[in-house]
């Protein structure tokens, strides 16, 4: 989690950005003096980059960054992998994630959800099928978001 306790940048000359690593995933682009809301970054680690202009010296920012390990050793049977079906759409094929109820998204590497559902796993092995199918060729990430564990696997179109 990212906690803002100052932020006071030059409006829209000075950013900060905040990305998923290693999947270069656009989390949050901030700019401006208003202190932004704590938000949650879904990655093991967190790649931050401040550009600036360097035209006035505003304030700055400061911020605390809250990471938990989640499903480390609690869901070590769990596996996902990615296929494709007759008609070219990508299939999840899920073995012994915890039950419940789950988001799925398929993204670009710029962040940008291009498929998006909610769906119930049973706890043992379930087959959720992606109903879109990337135009271009190209690394996509699919993400597959619970109360208890997440997983996000690499996909690539051709």
């Amino acid at each position: 989690m990212i906690d803002f306790t100052e932020f006071m940048l030059e409006q829209n000359t000075d950013f900060l950005y905040f990305y998923q690593y290693p999947s270069y995933i656009l989390v949050d682009s901030l700019t401006g003096s208003s202190l932004p809301q704590s938000f949650f970054i879904n990655s093991p680690k967190t790649m931050v980059v401040f550009k600036s202009n360097d035209a006035n010296a505003d304030a700055g920012f400061s911020f605390n960054y809250y990471g938990v390990a989640t499903g480390v050793s609690e869901y070590q049977d769990a596996s996902m992998y990615i296929s494709l079906n007759e008609n070219s759409f990508p299939v999840l094929t899920i073995s012994n994630f915890p039950s419940g109820e789950y988001s799925v998204e398929l993204c670009d590497l710029t962040g940008r959800v291009l498929f998006a559902d909610q769906k119930t796993l049973s706890g043992a092995n379930d087959r959720i099928e992606i109903l879109y199918r990337p135009e271009n060729a190209g690394l996509y990430l699919i993400s597959l978001n619970g109360q208890k564990l997440s997983r996000t696997l690499k996909f690539f179109a051709r």
